[in-house]
């Protein structure tokens, strides 16, 4: 299930903002190997791909899952299907687990998600552990079993588009009860 994160933004303001934030190259010279690379930086992180991982870390160490880390094979797929603007889970994931947000800025998009992402965990019962569309994104987070995140973002004409890819993918039935552990702290 998708669920849409709203603030409205100029579509200029947007694409400004991603153009300021070294997040957007002018659309028609935007391409895949462009978007790869901008996940790149010194330490091998650009600011979103720090921001998305240590922020996805830091709920997975509320539960004790193991940290994730960077996958530019991930990032790559994953921004690939962020220019689609496609506001949808792509078909073909290869077998990784995807979540997606957009609608908020570009500055605030990767942390306005997470939080909508774990605060799904109040709807989650642990008594009766499994899928739930109210609780997937939520449960994808902090699937003990994933070990590698990979994010792409994407202007998307005013909607700027946050796809985030995982793997091993969560949300497996009949695994729910040893990869979605109750908080520790």
């Amino acid at each position: 299930m998708i669920h849409i994160i709203h603030r409205s933004a100029g579509r200029a303001a947007v694409a400004a903002a991603l153009l300021a934030a070294g997040l957007a190259a002018a659309p028609a010279a935007r391409g895949q190997e462009t978007q790869a690379q901008e996940m790149q930086a010194r330490d091998g992180l650009s600011e979103m791909a720090r921001e998305a991982l240590d922020l996805h870390n830091a709920y997975r160490a509320r539960h004790g899952s193991p940290p994730l880390t960077w996958s530019p094979a991930l990032a790559a797929q994953a921004a690939e299907w962020s220019t689609s603007c496609s506001y949808r889970h792509a078909p073909e994931r290869g077998g990784a687990g995807e979540t997606l947000a957009w609608g908020l800025t570009p500055q605030t998009l990767v942390r306005g998600a997470m939080a909508f992402f774990y605060d799904e965990i109040e709807a989650y019962d642990y008594a009766r552990p499994g899928y739930s569309a109210a609780t997937g994104h939520f449960t994808q987070v902090v699937w003990a079993a994933t070990r590698q995140l990979g994010c792409g973002l994407s202007p998307c004409g005013g909607q700027p588009m946050l796809v985030c890819r995982y793997l091993p993918a969560g949300n497996r039935q009949g695994a729910f009860e040893a990869n979605v552990p109750r908080p520790i702290r």
